[in-house]
C-alpha cells in the first residue's frame, strides 16, 4: 500500500484533546509519558486526512532559543516525509516568535540534511543552561541576535567616546606642559642674558 502524499497530511500544536493518541505514541516510543503529559501543548503534531495522528516533535522555547526533541512516529517508513511537514511548521513558528536559534539532540540524518550542525564556541555562549548537559547539541542558526548587536555597538561607541576623552585630556594635558617648558625656557634665557649683562658689566674697567 502507497503512503499518502505530504498534501494529505496536516500540521498543528497539539491540544489536551490529543493527549491519548500521543500518549500511546510516547509508550510506542518508550518515552516518560508522565513528564511529556505536562507538556502536551509543547507537541507540534502530524496528522492524516482522517485525522489519525501520524508522528509529533515537542518544541520548547527559552526567550529566543528553542529545542526540538521527543520526536516520534507511528510508522517509521513515513518518517522523513513527516520530518519535513513539522519542519515547515516549526520554521513558520519560529519566524513569528523571531527565534535565534533551534537546537536538538535528535540524530536522524534529516535534520543534519536540514542544516543543523555541531555548534562552535561562539554559539555555544547563546545555550540556555537549564537544558542541562551541553553534549551531543545539533543547532541551526536562523538569524543573527540584533539586540545584542545593537549593545555591542553601543557599547563600542561609549569606549571610543571615552578614549576620545581620554586623548583629548591628555593632549591639553602635553600642551599645558609645553607651554610651561616654554616659559622656563624663555625665564631661564632672559636670566642668562641677565647674568651675562652684570658679569660683563661687573669685569668692564672702570674709566
Amino acid at each position: 500500500m502507497n503512503n499518502p502524499q505530504q498534501t494529505d497530511y496536516r500540521a498543528r500544536r497539539a491540544t489536551t484533546e490529543d493527549l491519548g493518541a500521543l500518549v500511546e505514541l510516547w509508550k510506542l516510543m518508550r518515552f516518560p509519558v508522565e513528564e511529556l503529559s505536562r507538556r502536551v501543548t509543547d507537541f507540534q503534531i502530524v496528522e492524516d486526512a482522517s485525522g489519525k495522528l501520524l508522528g509529533a516533535v515537542a518544541i520548547e522555547v527559552t526567550d529566543r532559543q528553542a529545542r526540538l526533541h521527543s520526536e516520534g512516529f507511528v510508522d517509521f517508513s513515513m518518517s522523513d516525509s513527516i520530518r519535513t511537514v513539522l519542519w515547515n511548521r516549526i520554521q513558520t513558528l519560529a519566524g513569528n516568535r523571531s527565534l535565534l536559534n533551534i537546537w536538538t539532540r535528535e540524530q536522524a540524518p534529516f535534520w543534519k540534511h536540514t542544516g543543523f550542525a555541531e555548534p562552535g564556541p561562539e554559539l555555544m555562549k547563546q545555550f540556555p543552561r537549564q537544558w542541562g548537559s551541553q553534549s551531543k547539541w545539533l543547532v541551526i542558526k536562523l538569524r543573527e541576535d540584533v539586540e545584542a548587536i545593537l549593545v555591542a555597538d553601543k557599547e563600542f561607541a561609549a569606549f571610543m567616546q571615552t578614549e576620545k576623552a581620554r586623548t583629548q585630556r591628555t593632549l591639553q594635558r602635553a600642551k599645558a606642559l609645553k607651554l610651561v617648558a616654554t616659559l622656563i625656557a624663555i625665564a631661564l634665557f632672559i636670566l642668562v642674558i641677565i647674568g651675562g649683562y652684570f658679569l660683563i658689566r661687573h669685569n668692564s674697567p672702570i674709566r
